[in-house]
């Protein structure tokens, strides 16, 4: 129910979000989005990592939705030829989808970033039709958002069922996370698909638990500590879920999919 005055993008807006809820209710596969909205938050780190602790429980791809090159291949190792935005330059044929997805030995499956950043125009509207692809191929799609909530951004939200807003323990990452969820809220995404969470991505930070609590008037979902040896993950291209399992990183990989197949498990009953 809308009120009168109704504007053309509120109304937009609203039937929008209650397609995406029918989309979300009809398809098999579970969409779970990892969005950092400030650089240096650790976001591509904690969705590779989930992604790779979720392999367990069903298929998974990796849908690196970066504008920006993404480094979800850098994590892999993986040096793709080809991504999601050419595979929507094809017209977006379900049977082409296999082509444009790498493999990992781990047994995941990564859709990736454009290797350029991208300069031309992105047609949003084409984010549906790609998860309903997915979702039938993957029992869950994780999504290592982009940076920014336009164009992709927003639509991406809308349409995952569960999101993860990552942000460091400083000031500025602080503050563009209160305001991220007050933009959320206000574009109609329930606040109860959105968990925040605390990445120690750089050390200790500024700001304690306590602080980032009242801020945002809500506890975060997960800290994840500082690990050190993520660096040379990263130059290695091996990820810290598979060459040190024992350690806080893995840990944190571990209870965040531990969240996801909960809230998998409460939707189903």
């Amino acid at each position: 129910y809308l009120a009168k005055p109704v504007s053309q993008k509120e109304l937009i807006d609203r039937v929008q979000e209650v397609l995406n809820r029918r989309r979300r209710a009809g398809a098999q596969g579970s969409v779970v989005l990892f969005l950092g909205l400030r650089g240096g938050t650790g976001t591509t780190t904690l969705a590779v990592n989930t992604a790779l602790a979720l392999i367990r429980s069903g298929p998974v791809v990796l849908w690196d939705a970066s504008l920006s090159s993404g480094h979800a291949g850098l994590h892999l190792r993986i040096a793709p030829r080809i991504s999601w935005l050419d595979w929507w330059r094809d017209g977006c044929s379900k049977g082409n989808l296999e082509a444009h997805l790498v493999s990992h030995p781990a047994g995941l499956s990564l859709f990736p970033a454009p290797l350029m950043p991208v300069t031309e125009a992105v047609e949003e509207s084409m984010v549906g039709l790609t998860l309903d692809f997915l979702r039938e191929r993957f029992t869950f799609v994780v999504i290592d958002g982009p940076s920014t909530l336009v164009p992709l951004g927003l639509v991406l939200c809308q349409q995952a069922d569960q999101l993860f807003l990552v942000m460091t323990p400083e000031v500025g990452a602080l503050q563009t996370t209160v305001m991220t969820l007050r933009a959320l809220q206000s574009a109609g995404i329930p606040l109860e698909r959105i968990h925040v969470v605390v990445n120690h991505a750089a050390g200790p930070g500024t700001l304690n638990i306590q602080t980032i609590e009242r801020a945002l008037g809500r506890a975060p979902v997960l800290t994840v500590p500082f690990d050190p040896n993520q660096a040379v993950a990263l130059v290695q291209g091996n990820p810290l879920f598979l060459s040190h399992p024992n350690g806080p990183l893995a840990a944190a990989a571990h209870r965040l999919a531990g969240h996801v197949l909960s809230a998998v498990r409460q939707t189903g009953d």
